[in-house]
């Protein structure tokens, strides 16, 4: 099966670009490498993604007890 493209001359400098840093030499073999990366990135990315906010919600947890514990240090001090 053959596929016909028809890019810009943006879209082709961008494309070898990329097929340089991927290491592939000609842009069908980078358009297909590249979308045959694409899905698991995006897995990895929502992985991270949902890392992240797990991370985030367990410093705001440390955050909160931080703060209690030094309201309460001051109301003993007071």
């Amino acid at each position: 099966m053959a596929i016909t493209i028809r890019m810009k001359e943006a879209h082709e400098a961008e494309l070898d670009a990329v097929g340089l840093r991927i290491g592939e030499k000609t842009r069908s073999q980078t358009m297909l490498k590249c979308l045959m990366q694409h899905r698991a990135l995006c897995d990895e990315v929502a992985a991270l993604k949902a890392e992240l906010r797990k991370a985030q919600a367990e410093r705001d947890s440390y955050k909160s007890r931080i703060e209690r514990f030094r309201d309460a240090q001051r109301a003993l001090f007071e």
